[in-house]
């Protein structure tokens, strides 16, 4: 199997965070390898740019033309999530790490406004 050069990975939020102790979905997507003895695939999560991965899919990815995986992430979800995807061949020889996707999600609420007055008239 060849080693993947570079898969590119697609990362959004599905939910909305209202508070620090939210869950929310993070989907990923990359581009399908076209190795013929391609078996599926794994995905790795960080909160370490470019370490610190670790394998968040519990069973196989299947191969598929728009390969997606959803995370669901819950606690205390504020920070940058790093991701990247590995291609797993027939023989269970895994490939080295894609480039990394990141997204950054924000829990936190906006200051209130100020200066508030209020007129009879």
């Amino acid at each position: 199997m060849k080693k993947i050069i570079a898969i590119a990975i697609i990362v959004g939020i599905m939910g909305v965070a209202l508070n620090a102790q939210a869950a929310i979905s993070v989907t990923a997507t990359w581009n399908a390898n076209s190795e013929a003895d391609l078996a599926s695939y794994n995905i790795y999560r960080s909160t370490t740019h470019g370490s610190g991965y670790v394998k968040i899919n519990t069973a196989p990815i299947a191969k598929s033309s728009t390969p997606t995986f959803v995370d669901s992430i819950s606690g205390t979800v504020q920070g940058t999530y790093y991701y990247v995807v590995t291609a797993v061949d027939t023989s269970g020889n895994e490939s080295g790490y894609s480039n990394e996707a990141s997204i950054h999600i924000d829990t936190s609420a906006p200051a209130p406004p100020q200066g508030i007055t209020v007129k009879i008239k």
